[in-house]
């Protein structure tokens, strides 16, 4: 007979970690990776931009020609990117259940596009 899975308190004594503090400790992590690569996308280009910059005319925009470069090229590059990146992070996993796993209907193959526009489209 298998033996019995340990609850949070054995876990936590055994791993030295709660489930829960593990999870908020990766919520923070990966919030601030988010907020840096999108910090960082907004400061690369042609024109040179520093971070520290781009984090002056973020919170305090004027009508610099940097300010024009941020705010009407790259921070609405850098939404845009932002929100396909949320909406197709959570899309393949659809086609990876084994009753929709064909060969056919992977990311990888050319019937992944219809599906996708047919999934995004209202109709």
């Amino acid at each position: 007979m298998a033996d019995k899975l340990p609850d949070a308190s054995e876990r936590a004594e055994r791993y030295g970690i709660d489930r829960r503090v593990w999870r908020v400790a990766m919520l923070i992590l990966f919030t601030v990776l988010a907020v840096t690569g999108c910090l960082m996308s907004i400061a690369l280009g042609a024109a040179d931009i520093s971070v520290s910059q781009v984090v002056e005319i973020l919170l305090h925009p004027k009508a610099s020609p940097q300010d024009q470069i941020i705010w009407n090229i790259r921070l609405p590059r850098t939404i845009v990117g932002a929100m396909v990146g949320l909406r197709t992070c959570r899309f393949p996993a659809r086609f990876y259940r084994p009753s929709c796993a064909t060969p056919w209907l992977t990311p990888t193959s050319s019937a992944f596009l219809p599906a996708r526009v047919s999934q995004a489209s209202p109709l």
